[in-house]
Formats: structure tokens, sequence, C-alpha cells
């Protein structure tokens, strides 16, 4: 998992982030864990990130789930 020192504030706009019923799209997530993709999906295989959820064939995060995996991976040095 990410350090500190890799992993900083969410990089999307505030109006975005004040909303924990957003949702987010992959690119959208992965920009605000500020994680590569490869790391994206490997955390969602791992059960790190929840699984997304769908409209039709679109997978997505809602923000509010993703804030609890922002904290953790903040505040979890990495091991890998």
């Amino acid at each position: 998992m990410p350090s500190e020192s890799i992993l900083q504030t969410p990089s999307l706009p505030p109006e975005i982030c004040a909303d924990s019923g957003r949702i987010l799209r992959a690119q959208q997530a992965m920009q605000y864990l500020n994680i590569s993709r490869n790391t994206f999906y490997r955390y969602i295989k791992r059960g790190i990130i929840p699984a997304p959820r769908y409209r039709g064939r679109t997978p997505f995060w809602r923000l509010g789930d993703l804030r609890g995996v922002y904290a953790n991976l903040s505040a979890t040095p990495e091991t890998d």
C-alpha cells in the first residue's frame, strides 16, 4: 500500500469531494485515491477497494465508499 509520502490529499475538485453520494467512474476513483490503474485493480482484487457497482455495463464507485479506503491507505505504510 502507498506510504504517506506518496498518497496526498484527494485530487478531485472540492465540489465533487463534498458530496458523499457522488458517483465516480474508474478514472475519477483512481484520481481521488491518487493511485495507478494497475494498483487500483489490484486493490479491488485484494478487497481493499470495494467491487464496483454497475449502471448498465458501466462500473462506478460511490465517493462515500472510497473515503474509507482513502483514510486506510493514507494511514497504512507500504508493505509490498
